[in-house]
């Protein structure tokens, strides 16, 4: 959380990261919670707390 806190935060409140820098940006930020999803499920300490995966799911949008 330190990366994202300290490092990609303020870059994404400064309003001349635009375009191109942006967008990679974004994608480091992306990258970063994965990163700590990896790190919050890969443990055996947190598969005892929440043993699946369904929470990371997206729910199912009713069908019309």
């Amino acid at each position: 959380m330190r990366v994202f806190l300290d490092e990609q935060l303020p870059k994404l409140a400064d309003p001349t990261v635009q375009g191109e820098a942006l967008e990679d940006l974004i994608l480091d930020v992306r990258e970063e919670f994965r990163h700590i999803l990896y790190h919050l499920h890969d443990p055996e300490f947190f598969r005892v707390v929440e043993p699946t995966h369904d929470w990371l799911t997206l729910a199912e949008t009713p069908k019309k």
